[in-house]
């Protein structure tokens, strides 16, 4: 490019003596511009993750403002749409998925690949129930996915689940099994009537092995800090998305008032989601943040759980789908301490069954002292899943700067 570049200014200069008087300088100008632009080859340069090196296609559009990554396998195929995103702050661009990654294809990569390398490790970071080693359950949380089992009881890869709550305790069970009760409480009816589809969000993914999944199947990564900061910075502050509505907040007020013959419903429609700490305003220990299960003035929403990844307006500039909303997003940060590297989780975003208030411009730590009696981050969240991205090639914003130069200019025809 830079010798096409190099070859294109050196005709036009010598016909600039042909050109009206006027329109010379602007013409000098604009070429000089054009060979500021710095284009040169870096042997040396470390080689750049991108979709095509985990075996997925690329097809750029937009003059690369687009990148559209298709993996297929038999008659499976996962397409997702990336976004540029090009930071006024010196940061480099990158690209960012415009939407969250859906179970359906979280279910079909794993599935296709289940005895492969890169698929072992993400299996190897879930939990044993999700593995087919424990009974133990994620009982009571909206849950989109589930282990499959063969016809000999063996583990053979995952599967939708058919409805989002249905790993349950038996007092949720008989509550839920209660058709009559449920005719009577369309709050009750609603939380059974919705199920999750190949397109709802994929949620309840351990930080560890999502990460994993999106550096090794999705030829990608989780974004960072300043990348999301810098997201939010061109798409302004936004409540576009899924958040907790009414129906939230009528199912929540019919379990905490729900008492009959002395018998009470401990299970709230948040089980399992990403628990907020705040700290006391004298300064204390901090705690988890209490939720009344109160929903937001201008939510908006009438689903209950969580909605399918393609639902929804996108974010104007962007093209963003539920940047904000729906589930929450991991973050990554790589820490140095002593010597020793390790990984910190953010999430990001809000989610549909986060409390109203919380700051969606801020990322949460993902910590231990959230999780009662663990000593590690082995379980995921009902409300956090994944919105892949990765490393724009080196020298995208000058190769951009030079094709909208040449669009741009109004001297030349090419």
């Amino acid at each position: 490019l830079g010798k096409r570049r190099d070859t294109f200014v050196t005709a036009v200069r010598r016909i600039i003596p042909g050109i009206p008087a006027p329109a010379q300088p602007a013409v000098s100008g604009l070429l000089d511009e054009l060979n500021g632009i710095e284009l040169k080859d870096d042997p040396n340069r470390a080689a750049t993750n991108s979709p095509e090196n985990a075996g997925w296609e690329e097809e750029l559009k937009n003059q690369g403002l687009t990148l559209t990554a298709t993996w297929t396998n038999g008659t499976k195929k996962v397409s997702l749409d990336y976004n540029i995103v090009q930071p006024t702050d010196g940061m480099s661009p990158f690209y960012l998925a415009q939407r969250q990654v859906a179970v359906g294809e979280f279910v079909d990569l794993i599935n296709a690949n289940i005895r492969s390398k890169e698929t072992e490790e993400v299996l190897a970071k879930l939990p044993k129930w999700a593995r087919g080693e424990s009974a133990n359950k994620p009982y009571n949380t909206p849950m989109a996915w589930r282990p499959r089992f063969g016809s000999s009881g063996n583990f053979t890869g995952l599967e939708l689940n058919p409805a989002w709550i249905s790993n349950t305790t038996a007092q949720v069970k008989g509550l839920l099994d209660d058709l009559e009760l449920r005719a009577q409480t369309p709050a009750l009816e609603q939380a059974v009537a919705e199920k999750p589809t190949l397109r709802s969000p994929l949620q309840q993914i351990v930080p560890s092995a999502a990460k994993i999944f999106a550096e090794k199947l999705l030829g990608a990564r989780l974004p960072t800090i300043q990348e999301w900061q810098a997201v939010m910075k061109i798409a302004g502050p936004t409540t576009n998305g899924n958040f907790r509505g009414s129906s939230f907040q009528n199912l929540f007020n019919y379990l905490r008032d729900y008492n009959v013959a002395g018998q009470t419903i401990a299970w709230r429609p948040n089980e399992g989601a990403f628990p907020l700490m705040v700290t006391p305003a004298d300064g204390g220990k901090r705690t988890r943040l209490k939720d009344d299960g109160q929903a937001g003035a201008d939510s908006g929403g009438t689903r209950l759980w969580l909605a399918p990844v393609d639902e929804g307006t996108p974010t104007v500039p962007g093209g963003f789908i539920n940047l904000t909303g729906n589930v929450w997003v991991y973050l990554h940060e790589t820490v140095k301490a002593n010597e020793t590297v390790r990984d910190q989780f953010y999430v990001a975003g809000g989610s549909a069954l986060s409390p109203p208030g919380i700051d969606l411009l801020q990322p949460q730590k993902v910590e231990v002292s959230q999780l009662i009696g663990a000593t590690t981050v082995t379980e995921g969240f009902s409300d956090v899943g994944i919105r892949p991205a990765f490393d724009a090639p080196p020298g995208f914003r000058e190769r951009y700067k030079l094709i909208v130069l040449v669009r741009e200019q109004k001297y030349l025809t090419l």
